[in-house]
């Protein structure tokens, strides 16, 4: 706060409270779906009555989607402790182009990678019993397919249950090199009379100091959002909101231009980032990350240490961005 002052930018804090509810919900949805496949297996192979078997396997899932939705968006309440956070906003003159990173960090059982896949399997897995359940209506199906289709849910939730956190990863990657890019830009732009740089709290939570002040803020703005800037891989640069004609591009080409390979792939949609939330509220922007599948092997563990990283990559992507988005600084 002390460097962002110094370099003329008005520096407040935004205080807001939050919960682990969002996580808290996904650590549900994975043992409600465990349940959900184990109670499934009699009612798709014994020999019963077809539609009610059929019904019950195919409202199961639904219903513990809505639980974990609601649990998620706070229509049910779940017993966790109020936890406060601070958002640092930095600014000069009225801006509608924003720099964004967060600063939390956070441990959990599985690594950023494992949970992708825990995902991926789980999502596979509601879409087997949901065909399994669509089937039973013509009659039971063999006690093999109904155990191989439960075990698919089984894994998927099982895994994604597994959501205690803590504070145990020093969190290099993410996302110091994030906040360092912001602060790269921060510095290029410094002389810039409309520019935001916004530092959230509680992304690892869901988001939450990224809601917090989106909800805030009438203005329509445009923001590049760092997340994550491995020493390894390519650039992944993800649009949300539709991204920006001008922004998108000219941080294709100014990355390309630093010597950075650039993927044509968006982040997978299974790795949450800011960008997401801002963009639900109505935002546009893009979210610029650097890594490969090792990257995500180590995001969340203990492993995500500081020589992992250095000022290199995330100094050149802060001040590439910031050329982009205020131009007129040279």
């Amino acid at each position: 706060m002390a460097q962002l002052r110094a370099w003329g930018y008005e520096v407040s804090l935004q205080h807001f409270t939050t919960t682990h509810r969002r996580i808290t919900a996904v650590s549900v949805a994975g043992a409600g779906l465990g349940w959900t496949a184990l109670a499934a297996v009699p009612l798709l192979a014994l020999p019963m009555p077809a539609i009610p078997a059929a019904t019950i396997v195919l409202v199961l899932p639904a219903l513990v989607g809505l639980v974990a939705t609601g649990i998620a968006g706070g229509q049910l309440p779940v017993s966790a402790p109020q936890i406060p956070c601070a958002n640092v906003v930095a600014v000069r003159g009225t801006p509608t182009r924003w720099v964004v990173a967060h600063y939390d960090s956070k441990r959990q059982a599985l690594s950023l990678a494992a949970r992708v896949v825990a995902a991926a399997v789980a999502v596979t897995g509601v879409a087997v019993l949901v065909a399994l359940g669509a089937a039973r209506v013509f009659g039971p199906v063999s006690w093999s397919v109904a155990l191989g289709g439960a075990a698919i849910s089984l894994v998927g939730g099982g895994l994604l249950s597994r959501g205690t956190l803590d504070d145990g990863s020093p969190g290099a990657v993410d996302n110091a090199s994030g906040v360092i890019a912001a602060l790269a830009a921060a510095e290029c732009a410094r002389n810039a009379s409309d520019i935001g740089v916004l530092i959230t709290d509680a992304e690892e939570w869901g988001m939450e100091g990224a809601r917090t002040w989106a909800a805030g803020t009438e203005v329509s703005i445009c923001f590049v959002n760092f997340d994550g800037l491995d020493e390894r891989g390519p650039v992944w640069i993800t649009p949300h909101g539709g991204g920006d004609p001008d922004v998108t591009p000219g941080l294709r080409r100014a990355a390309t231009a630093e010597g950075f390979r650039v993927s044509s792939r968006a982040l997978p949609s299974a790795i949450p980032v800011d960008g997401q939330a801002l963009a639900t509220a109505g935002h546009r922007g893009v979210t610029v990350s650097r890594g490969n599948w090792e990257t995500v092997r180590v995001v969340h563990t203990t492993r995500d240490a500081p020589e992992r990283v250095t000022l290199e990559t995330a100094a050149a992507l802060g001040r590439s961005a910031a050329r982009v988005l205020w131009p007129g600084i040279g």
